[in-house]
């Protein structure tokens, strides 16, 4: 099985966005200790033996882990949908100011200074 290719913009991977990766992974950690604690309490408070008990820590942590990580992906997914939409906005407001900056330069070159006549006080 080969793996599959990598995309071309590298800006658009989740995995490689460095506040992402970090909060996914926060995210699982709590996640599964969550659903352990969870699931092993309710077991223990249920007068479940200890082998009972751990199992069903387990099988929470799995699904808490699970839970969380969909959930941060989801979130994650969106915040930078967002910010590659800033970005792109900012990158255009920054285009049309240059290029106004660009075409009044222009309209400045081609503005012709009339020669001085010597005369101070305007029109005689």
């Amino acid at each position: 099985m080969s793996a599959a290719p990598e995309p071309t913009v590298p800006g658009l991977r989740l995995a490689s966005h460095p506040r992402a990766t970090a909060h996914v992974r926060y995210a699982k950690g709590i996640g599964a200790l969550t659903g352990f604690a969870l699931a092993a309490y309710a077991t223990d408070r249920a007068g479940g033996l200890p082998n009972d008990v751990l199992m069903h820590g387990l099988e929470g942590g799995v699904a808490g882990l699970l839970v969380s990580w969909t959930a941060a992906v989801t979130a994650w997914r969106a915040l930078l949908v967002a910010e590659m939409r800033e970005a792109r906005a900012r990158m255009l407001a920054l285009a049309e100011q240059r290029a106004a900056a660009d075409e009044s330069q222009r309209a400045a070159r081609s503005v012709r200074i009339a020669p001085a006549t010597g005369l101070a006080g305007g029109d005689s």
